[in-house]
């Protein structure tokens, strides 16, 4: 069967952007927005790429449409702006991923490795599909006390390849919630329960084998990632777009009271223009990458693509 990508836009660059995605995936590119054509198209093409204009408000009467007859985990929302400035598309998502349309050429090396693993038979390897690796770093965290001295090794590391010092910092602060949410909030029983959740963050304890926390490094020419994985995989679409909704409605947001996880990471990580995907398999494993433009300028970094991602098989 052959793959599509429709496009739900009246917007030229995303006609430009996309179809050059759709070409490079082999790919048929259709554009449409008449509901009617919509859902005849999702009917006959359910493992359809659906690259959906939500920023535009004459283009929300497909949200609907999309929801019953797309796939979530295939539909991109694309906005002009970050996501938290449109919490009414969470009520309830129909998508599982979100462009800031600001194409560049990072634009194309993340879209095209994203659609690879939506098609692939796990959705793990990103780092190790990236071209042109010029550096890598691996770090397992064996001890709950071991994160800060993992955050400040790979903040060295990365200053080594020439990243800018404000640069690093935001790089280090992400790896820091995301080794700590592999700690507290990813370990789980059988049934679905979180053991650690609810302990203080500067407890000390040790990793079994199941729970130790893997770090990795790739740079290569035109980008930085970093990937934190645990072998639980916990999460699932609807739990981190829901913890996305909630941190980004209110950057004033306030954990509730006796849920120390549900902080404010994800919000900066998505605020500091850093491109967050999460890849995860029920039961096995979850790796939640963070990728950002290798750049000497933070200003430049701070006007470049950025989205996020979740992808669950």
């Amino acid at each position: 069967m052959e793959l599509s990508v429709l496009l739900i836009s009246h917007h030229p660059d995303d006609l430009q952007f996309w179809k050059s995605v759709a070409d490079a995936n082999k790919m048929a590119i259709r554009n449409e927005t008449d509901p009617a054509a919509i859902e005849i198209f999702l009917r006959g093409h359910a493992d359809s790429i659906v690259i959906w204009d939500a920023g535009n408000p004459e283009l929300r009467i497909h949200e609907e449409t999309l929801r019953n007859f797309g796939k979530p985990e295939h539909v991109f929302a694309v906005t002009d702006d970050f996501i938290n400035r449109s919490p009414e598309l969470f009520q309830p998502p129909s998508f599982a991923h979100h462009i800031y349309r600001r194409y560049d050429s990072l634009a194309g090396i993340l879209c095209n490795r994203l659609i690879e693993r939506l098609f692939s038979p796990d959705p793990f390897g990103f780092l190790t599909s990236l071209t042109g690796v010029t550096a890598t770093h691996q770090v397992t965290v064996k001890d709950s006390l071991e994160k800060q001295p993992t955050v400040e090794a790979l903040t060295r590391f990365l200053e080594t390849q020439g990243v800018a010092s404000k640069i690093a910092r935001l790089a280090a602060d992400a790896i820091d919630e995301l080794i700590m949410n592999a700690l507290f909030d990813a370990p789980c029983t059988e049934d679905g329960r979180r053991y650690r959740r609810s302990l203080d963050r500067a407890s000390s304890f040790p990793l079994t084998d199941k729970e130790l926390v893997e770090v990795s490094v790739a740079v290569t020419p035109h980008l930085i990632g970093i990937s934190v994985a645990d072998n639980f995989g916990s999460i699932d679409r609807q739990q981190v777009l829901k913890s996305l909704s909630k941190n980004l409605k209110d950057v004033a947001y306030v954990p509730p009271t006796g849920d120390p996880g549900a902080g404010l990471g994800l919000h900066k990580i998505n605020q500091s223009s850093m491109t967050l995907i999460f890849a995860s398999k029920p039961k096995v494993r979850t790796e939640v990458l963070v990728v950002f433009p290798n750049t000497q300028s933070y200003r430049e970094m701070k006007l470049g693509f950025c989205c996020f991602s979740v992808v669950c098989h």
